[in-house]
C-alpha cells in the first residue's frame, strides 16, 4: 500500500510539473514575441532595413523633400525650366545610410545626374 501511495504521489507531482512546464513555455513564447517587437523597432530606428534608412534619416528626408520643392521653384526660373532637383533613392556604398542624395534632372537630355558629378554648369 505504501508503494501505491508513493506512485500516486509521483503521478500527481508529474502532472503538476507538466502544468508548470507548459505555463513556463507560454511565458517564454510571450516574452519572445515582445523581444521580437522590440528588436524590429530597434532595427527600424537604427536603419537596419532594406532601404538602409533610420527613423532619424526618414525625418531628414521629409524635410529635404520640402527644401527641394522650394529650391525647384527658383531653379526652374533660373534655368528656364531646363533643370530641377530630385532626391535620389540610390543605395549608398559600404553600408552607409541612404536617402539624402540629390540628382539634377536635365529636361533637354532627359537624364539624371548626381549633383556631385555636375560639371560645366552654365552661369544662370
Amino acid at each position: 500500500m505504501q508503494q501505491y501511495n508513493a506512485t500516486v504521489q509521483y503521478q500527481q507531482d508529474v502532472v503538476s510539473l507538466k502544468e508548470r512546464v507548459i505555463e513556463a513555455g507560454k511565458q517564454v513564447d510571450e516574452q519572445e514575441k515582445a523581444l521580437n517587437r522590440i528588436q524590429d523597432l530597434y532595427d527600424v530606428v537604427r536603419g537596419q532595413n532594406n532601404s538602409k534608412i533610420s527613423f532619424e534619416r526618414y525625418l531628414q528626408i521629409e524635410y529635404l523633400e520640402q527644401i527641394v520643392d522650394a529650391a525647384n521653384e527658383r531653379l526652374k526660373r533660373l534655368s528656364n525650366g531646363q533643370f530641377y532637383l530630385k532626391r535620389s533613392d540610390r543605395q549608398e556604398a559600404r553600408g552607409r545610410q541612404s536617402g539624402l542624395g540629390l540628382d539634377v534632372y536635365d529636361v533637354y537630355t532627359g537624364q539624371d545626374r548626381d549633383v556631385k558629378n555636375v560639371i560645366g554648369w552654365r552661369e544662370v
